[in-house]
């Protein structure tokens, strides 16, 4: 195996509308769910370079379902790789390890805002979600400029997740 590359932390976040053209297809139609107790990208993803960025977004029927667009940065973007077949965090984690030259505990932590990113956005699916998925809410607060009863111009100044185990005083993803 060649040299390590440095390790960057994770960058990811959700967009509100899905990019159209065609990029990398991540995974094909299939027949299968996935391996009990693991997580698989959803069906449509395709990832696509945009100025430096690489935006994960739906196509065909996953449009459907899947109502966002993530941006990825260049590490995000490699771990997503990694998830192309079924996948739990402890396998991508191994995966990451042989590439960039992190301690397992950044890696993991990174995986895991990765995976809660994903589901967030419906992105990924199987057991492994399902046993990951916490509820809560998002809160953004921003500004816009109106014309005729149509937007002109919107700028968000803030986005907060607040989870119910956060709220009830429980300890959470977020708190890691």
């Amino acid at each position: 195996m060649g040299e390590k590359i440095p390790y960057v932390p994770v960058e990811a976040w959700a967009l509100s509308k899905a990019e159209s053209e065609p990029g990398i297809q991540l995974a094909g139609e299939r027949n299968t769910d996935p391996i009990p107790g693991t997580m698989r990208l959803a069906e449509g993803l395709r990832m696509k370079d945009v100025a430096g960025q690489t935006i994960l977004f739906p196509t065909g029927k996953a449009v459907s379902k899947i109502h966002q667009a993530a941006v990825l940065n260049p590490e995000a973007t490699e771990l997503v790789k990694l998830m192309r077949e079924d996948f739990t965090v402890d396998i991508v984690v191994r995966q990451a390890m042989k590439i960039y030259a992190a301690d397992e505990e950044t890696l993991r932590k990174d995986v895991e805002k990765l995976v809660d990113t994903l589901i967030r956005g419906g992105m990924l699916i199987g057991d492994g979600v399902k046993e990951r998925k916490f509820s809560g809410t998002t809160t953004i607060s921003g500004t816009a400029v109106l014309s005729g009863g149509k937007v002109m111009e919107s700028r968000t100044t803030g986005m907060k997740y607040t989870s119910e185990a956060k709220a009830s005083g429980e300890k959470n993803r977020d708190d890691r």
